[in-house]
């Protein structure tokens, strides 16, 4: 049939063959990477300043030589990394660099003037200085500051990589009135409960608690409680209170923190303030929760406490340890749970706030910037990356549990027993649940800093007060009613209001 086709026919198909070609081609999001200079021969050299824990900075670093080694080397971008503490450090870092230029800036502008010639020096050197990409949560005063020139990533991202992302974990980046898409999430930790099974048998053979029991906030309590009352020992402690405040109210159908015509309203209802005051304050002061240390970790490996909510990536310092207690040498166990619910609630998962901003750096860089974030992205990559920092992927392809199995079965991980079993209960976390972090807001860190000690601070003051009385003799029953009454609530809830931190 073909044969039969005539000269101009023949033409004529071969024009729609290249047209098709052509459009399949040109899928994607905006120019292939070529039409921006990328070269294999002259690689562009882009930066990323990271903020976090050690395990976190190490994730991203060994993510980065293989990427430079790999898919870097072929297109042509190697990424380089510096190290900072926290954001803190990254802030006052880049203020001296800004500063700095700026003072160069000024210098060489007088210069021209002088010499009535026009210099392009202290623009280059900017360029060349400032990170391409700040690894950083959404407390960072960075992220928030209108003299910082950063790329909406809604401009750059391909639209298939943003849809394999967590909708919510989105929209927790953007910022303003046109949704703004600032902080890109890459890898996230969860919250887990690491409970010390030395500990908690001893209780469980006197007292018949199931560990299941601890799968909602209010059995929590309770189980604390009755802890308490049999050992004189406080049976769990909660290492963000921001969290359990910020991720519970979102659960209870109100959220502290919501974003209404672009700006964001901090709200506070009464009844779900009093369920999470009952299920912290209250637990605290009749026994069942306790801290000591900075860390919650600590605690429970100190033996304050059996049982510890903690982020992910720190079970892999647990694993088995050992302790003495009193004359006694024994081995300690532990067994993750996942983070705790309020009952007949939909589920909800927290993870961190943290996340890779964009500052623009000519097309070139950012083009090279973008490329890279998207193949951690990608499904493998990304789980691989969760592997190393002991969070949970964004991509929702890979934070399926049976990806995890499967991408185990053919990968070595090096990961422990103890790091294989939080991936899968925080996994099991993800599904049918919303991933939540909070929105981004200027005065986040301000707002958690709050959150922190608005009930811990008074709840510390007031056991110790109850513990005081018991001591003495008195009722610790009696006691309690004052502190655990709807009255000594309303005082509560009204100093929160009245001095919770407003954007």
């Amino acid at each position: 049939m073909v044969r039969n086709m005539s000269v101009s026919s023949r033409k004529c198909m071969l024009l729609i063959c290249i047209l098709i070609i052509g459009t399949l081609t040109g899928c994607g999001s905006g120019k292939s990477s070529t039409s921006y200079g990328l070269s294999a021969d002259d690689p562009v050299q882009i930066s990323m300043w990271l903020s976090g824990s050690e395990k976190r900075q190490n994730a991203y670093k060994e993510m980065i030589k293989l990427f430079n080694e790999t898919e870097g080397a072929s297109r042509g971008i190697q990424v380089s990394t510096f190290s900072y503490e926290d954001d803190a450090a990254i802030t006052d870092a880049f203020h001296s660099l800004t500063d700095a230029e700026g003072k160069k800036s000024s210098a060489a502008e007088k210069s021209d003037k002088d010499t009535g010639k026009a210099s392009k020096e202290s623009e280059t050197e900017n360029g060349s200085k400032l990170p391409n990409m700040l690894a950083v949560t959404s407390g960072s005063e960075l992220l928030y500051e209108k003299s910082i020139d950063f790329v909406d990533i809604n401009d750059l991202i391909a639209k298939s990589t943003k849809e394999e992302i967590f909708e919510s974990l989105i929209y927790s980046g953007t910022i303003g009135r046109d949704n703004n898409f600032r902080l890109l999430p890459v890898v996230k930790d969860t919250t887990v409960l690491a409970a010390d099974l030395n500990k908690w048998n001893a209780f469980k053979a006197d007292k018949e608690h199931y560990l299941n029991e601890l799968n909602i906030w209010e059995g929590l309590s309770v189980v604390g409680e009755t802890y308490h009352q049999s050992t004189g020992m406080s049976l769990y402690g909660i290492e963000s209170v921001s969290e359990y405040m910020m991720a519970g109210s979102r659960q209870l159908g109100s959220g502290l923190i919501s974003i209404e015509n672009g700006n964001p309203v901090i709200r506070t209802d009464g009844g779900v303030m009093k369920t999470l005051w009952e299920n912290y304050y209250v637990s605290f002061i009749t026994g069942g929760m306790f801290s000591h240390n900075k860390k919650r970790l600590k605690d429970l490996q100190d033996g304050y406490i059996a049982i510890a909510a903690i982020r992910s990536s720190e079970t892999s310092e647990l694993g088995i340890s050992t302790a003495t207690e009193g004359d006694a040498f024994y081995m300690n166990e532990y067994q993750i749970l996942p983070y705790p619910q309020f009952k007949n609630h939909d589920k909800i998962c927290p993870v961190d706030t943290s996340g890779v901003a964009l500052i623009h750096n000519g097309e070139k860089e950012d083009m090279a910037s973008i490329i890279f974030l998207e193949w951690m992205l990608q499904a493998e990559n990304n789980m691989h990356l969760a592997c190393l920092a002991g969070g949970i992927p964004v991509n929702k392809k890979a934070a399926n549990p049976q990806f995890f199995e499967i991408y185990l079965d053919n990968h070595k991980t090096g990961m422990s027993e103890m790091e294989v079993s939080t991936m899968r209960i925080a996994l099991e976390m993800t599904v049918d649940a919303e991933v939540y972090a909070p929105p981004l807001i200027k005065n986040y860190g301000e707002l958690v800093d709050y959150l922190e000690s608005s009930m811990t601070n008074e709840a510390h003051k007031d056991r110790d007060t109850i513990d005081d009385t018991e001591a003495i003799g008195n009722s610790r029953k009696t006691a309690l009613e004052k502190y655990t009454s709807d009255e000594h609530f309303g005082v509560w809830i009204n100093e929160f209001k009245s001095q919770i931190p407003q954007n």
